[in-house]
């Protein structure tokens, strides 16, 4: 007689509770302590394009390597490129607002993230003004643009009023 050379087991299916559990375990802890909140001096109002100012301050937190904080209110930004190894905490109330744009310039969203190791808790809001924007029909204007980004992790996304697609993901 032959013996028996294996055995599969097959996993005992898991009850929601666990399941939730496990997601849990998933989340990414991002410690806020030593967190860095965005300047009060940058508009929160959604009146003034703050693209280069946002950069600036993730940069420094990045050269920090601590959290930056998106307070509550209205940030308009145009192209807004996320650093390598940022990590950013968007609070309750915060959103971003594309600026109207009178050409796509590519495939480029109001946030683009193009590089690797970046972390963004809580809730990314982005807000394109879709029906506003003055392009042509061929042009693409995503609300987030994600392309060869690597080890990225975002809880949460809100694309609303994209001109195109309100995420893009490519590369």
């Amino acid at each position: 007689t032959e013996g028996i050379v294996g055995i599969i087991i097959p996993e005992p299916e898991q009850e929601p509770e666990q399941e939730k559990e496990q997601e849990k375990e998933q989340e990414k802890d991002v410690d806020l302590t030593d967190a860095i909140t965005l300047s009060n001096k940058i508009d929160n109002t959604g009146k003034t394009n703050v693209t280069n100012d946002i950069e600036k301050e993730m940069t420094n937190a990045v050269k920090q390597d601590r959290v930056l904080i998106i307070p509550k209110g209205t940030y308009l930004v145009s192209e807004l490129e996320i650093p390598a190894n940022a990590k950013i905490h968007c609070a309750d109330g915060s959103k971003f607002l594309r600026v109207i744009e009178t050409s796509a310039n590519g495939f480029r969203g109001a946030i683009g993230i193009y590089e690797n190791n970046i972390t963004i808790t809580g809730t990314l809001t982005v807000d394109g003004q879709g029906t506003k924007q003055i392009l042509k029909d061929t042009e693409a204007l995503p609300n987030v643009f994600i392309y060869n980004a690597n080890d990225l992790y975002v809880e949460e996304i809100h694309s609303y009023n994209s001109y195109s697609d309100g995420i893009q993901i490519s590369g």
